[in-house]
């Protein structure tokens, strides 16, 4: 009887033994990974896009809301050659319907930027790094509020901004490398 309580003790401590071996095993895993996870997150913090960074160009991730008391996301281009005692053209970028400024509008600021435009890319109201509640709707009366406030934004800055135009991604076809003379500041 002796004998099968030691037996039955010794089973339970390689149990609790394995089962330590374990969760200790699963412990380590889980900082490894999460160890990882945050190096990955930090440097995808540095660059979000779906395209590219350009060395031609500097960027800015702003917010600002728009009269619906919503906050925008955006991300401002501005061309590292810009001479900031001169007046230079700005562009706002819109998304399409059920896109983000990581997408195709952030890559028509870029490529727009190189080309010497100062240029604004943001999130619609209800999408993206934006506000507002329901997510990931498109509200037509919103979209327009939205770009109002971000040439209402870029006001202040006319110390370095002559013009301000608005482009929307999804109205835009032409290929911005087929129509460079267009494209170019002048």
């Amino acid at each position: 009887m002796k004998q099968e309580r030691n037996q039955s003790r010794s089973r339970n401590r390689v149990k609790s033994s394995t089962r330590g071996f374990r969760i200790l095993t699963a412990i380590a895993l889980g900082v490894l990974f999460s160890t990882s996870s945050i190096a990955f997150a930090a440097d995808s913090l540095a660059w979000d896009k779906t395209f590219p960074q350009s060395d031609k160009v500097n960027h800015e991730k702003v917010s600002f809301y728009n009269r619906l008391g919503i906050n925008l996301v955006g991300d401002l281009y501005i061309p590292k050659s810009i001479d900031r005692s001169k007046k230079s053209p700005a562009i706002i970028v819109g998304h399409p319907f059920g896109g983000v400024k990581e997408q195709t509008s952030g890559l028509y600021a870029q490529q727009m930027a190189e080309r010497g435009f100062v240029t604004l890319a943001f999130d619609a109201s209800y999408n993206g790094e934006s506000g507002g509640q329901p997510r990931s709707i498109a509200s037509p009366e919103a979209f327009v509020e939205d770009f109002s406030a971000a040439v209402d934004f870029l006001a202040p800055a006319r110390l370095w901004t002559e013009t301000v135009s608005v482009l929307s991604a999804f109205a835009a076809v032409a290929d911005l490398h087929s129509v460079p003379q267009l494209l170019i500041p002048g």
